[in-house]
């Protein structure tokens, strides 16, 4: 390495840091709170959590968005509205969930928040697949016939265009619960609606290893 090279190694990147004063009507700082960023419109969205202190452990249902041009908080856990078979609901809030799997999305022009799985406040793991309408604030089931992914908590969730990929997770809420190791699939056409492409397939054997491994102290 020449004399140049070595000189832009051994630069030093300052970075500047700011604090930003938050407006509106800022969350509670619950623990085990879910933030989701919607980079394509510039929000934030804070979802769940229990309130701290909060000995039961009792999982609360507090949605808010902040946006991240005005750094402005709004609180609309009290905004929502079920929707069932066209049925409209008024104010009825999200599942009160914690450990739950989220991505955002576009589909059929309207930009979506889905929540799969998580852990109620009895410790029952869910299986459920749920859509926010992050526009009307209209939420409901996605009910999907035949197979379905087992229950479970502490997932991940990825979107890619019409479809959603749901890796791992708990069965269980207790600390020493193993880790599954598949994958599912859901895919949406305007046609049919939502199926599952696969449910629970095993990962290829490379990455059983390396999940493995990553879990590791």
């Amino acid at each position: 390495m020449g004399d140049a090279g070595r000189d832009r190694c051994m630069r030093t990147k300052v970075v500047s840091l700011k604090q930003l004063e938050l407006k509106g009507e800022a969350p509670t700082q619950n623990d085990w709170e879910l933030f989701v960023t919607d980079e394509q419109n510039n929000q934030m969205y804070s979802y769940g959590g229990v309130r701290p202190y909060d000995k039961l452990y009792k999982p609360t249902a507090d949605f808010h968005r902040l946006n991240l041009e005005t750094m402005s908080w709004t609180n609309l856990s009290v905004r929502f509205a079920f929707v069932m078979m066209t049925v409209v609901f008024d104010i009825f809030s999200l599942p009160a969930l914690i450990e739950v799997a989220s991505a955002i999305s576009t589909v059929e022009g309207k930009r979506h928040m889905f929540l799969f799985g998580g852990c109620d406040e009895d410790g029952n793991p869910s299986g459920g697949l749920i859509a926010v309408d992050l526009n009307s604030f209209a939420w409901f089931n996605i009910e999907i016939p035949r197979h379905i992914p087992v229950p479970r908590l502490s997932a991940t969730m990825v979107a890619v265009e019409n479809r959603l990929f749901i890796f791992g997770g708990r069965t269980k809420y207790e600390d020493n619960s193993p880790f599954l190791s598949t994958f599912s699939v859901a895919c949406y056409n305007a046609e049919d609606g939502w199926s599952w492409q696969c449910v629970d397939q095993q990962y290829p054997p490379i990455f059983r290893i390396l999940d493995t491994v990553s879990r590791q102290p």
